[in-house]
């Protein structure tokens, strides 16, 4: 599943791992780990043709480089504040 920044919508990189506590972000550039508040957003669909957004706040809190593939970052992301609207989203995308 893609994320996306909502600042700019830009691509951050690829959830892996989402649950209630957070996501694995897999990324070609690394998340800057200054503790700033990250805000992002993803479909709230599995089949992408919905467009409502889950808009969400993190903070980073690990990051690796990935030696299975090469350019690769892997970055651990928890959810800060999660509203009840995006964890029963969430939760309907982890069914």
């Amino acid at each position: 599943m893609k994320v996306f920044t909502q600042e700019t919508d830009e691509l951050l990189g690829y959830a892996e791992n989402l649950n209630l506590e957070g996501l694995k972000l897999k990324s070609i550039e690394p998340i800057v780990d200054d503790g700033k508040v990250i805000q992002i957003w993803f479909r709230a669909s599995k089949d992408g043709d919905n467009e409502k957004r889950i808009l969400l706040s993190a903070r980073k809190r690990w990051g690796t480089f990935s030696y299975t593939v090469l350019g690769i970052f892997n970055s651990g992301l928890y959810f800060i504040n999660l509203s009840e609207e995006a964890s029963d989203s969430i939760e309907n995308l982890t069914l």
